[in-house]
């Protein structure tokens, strides 16, 4: 199961209200090829896990990904870049890259 703080559903909520206008659309986490993650407004599926704040869908994490980010927590963080999303994961490897971070 992936944990999103209170601070990156209320980015997430803010995100998806100026972005996408239809009811029921969340932003689904995808994985690319290069390991690094990515938001796609996307319906639910089968087998999602759902993270709702105030009765709206925000987060999609499908079947395919939720085992790689089993255990991982999606934070707001300041950043050089601004305020990003940041998706930690505890006993990662350390391969010198640091936490994974997309915009909001």
């Amino acid at each position: 199961m992936v944990n999103v703080t209170d601070r990156a559903k209320t980015a997430l909520k803010s995100a998806l209200s100026r972005s996408v206008d239809e009811p029921g659309i969340g932003l689904r986490v995808e994985i690319s090829d290069e390991s690094s993650c990515a938001l796609v407004p996307d319906r639910m599926k089968p087998g999602d896990q759902v993270v709702e704040h105030e009765g709206d869908v925000l987060l999609l994490i499908g079947q395919d990904v939720s085992k790689p980010l089993d255990g991982a927590t999606i934070d707001l963080a300041e950043t050089a870049e601004g305020a990003r999303l940041v998706l930690t994961k505890p006993n990662a490897p350390m391969d010198g890259a640091g936490p994974d971070s997309f915009m909001p």
